[in-house]
């Protein structure tokens, strides 16, 4: 466990100085050791879209997302389709996290939270705003 922490740590390190190669690197070599780290395949996803490979980071977040159903992985994975202007995918990414916040009130206020952004994001040409509203709805109950 202290080998796959400080792998995720000095991936994440390599990662936040621009040197992907390195990041991902790490995190591959993490995944060898545990293949069920979501926060690895998360991370993985990351450097594969901060390099513009999105069709590997959308596997790597949905891989993450299948380990862990993290709110994170979803928006990561959502902002790889809007990066491809593909709105259909990530409109199954953000019909998951509907489905998900359901059973998990923590997931729908944080979901919330991030629509509340989106609303107010000039750029947002994705067509979330009703859905925007019902969540931030049922997160004034949870709050």
């Amino acid at each position: 466990p202290i080998r796959l922490s400080a792998l995720l740590g000095r991936g994440s390190c390599y990662y936040e100085l621009g040197k992907m190669d390195s990041a991902r690197s790490d995190f591959f070599k993490a995944i060898k050791i545990d293949s069920v780290s979501h926060r690895a395949y998360h991370m993985l996803g990351n450097v594969e879209q901060k390099t513009s490979n999105h069709t590997f980071s959308i596997n790597y977040y949905r891989k993450a997302i299948h380990i862990n159903p993290d709110w994170n992985y979803y928006v990561s994975c959502w902002q790889s389709y809007v990066k491809q202007n593909k709105k259909d995918e990530g409109s199954v990414v953000i019909d998951s996290i509907i489905t998900a916040k359901k059973s998990d009130p923590k997931i729908s206020f944080n979901f919330a939270l991030f629509c509340a952004l989106l609303l107010f994001e000039p750029s947002n040409t994705f067509p979330l705003r009703p859905i925007c509203l019902e969540s931030l709805s049922l997160a004034i109950g949870y709050s």
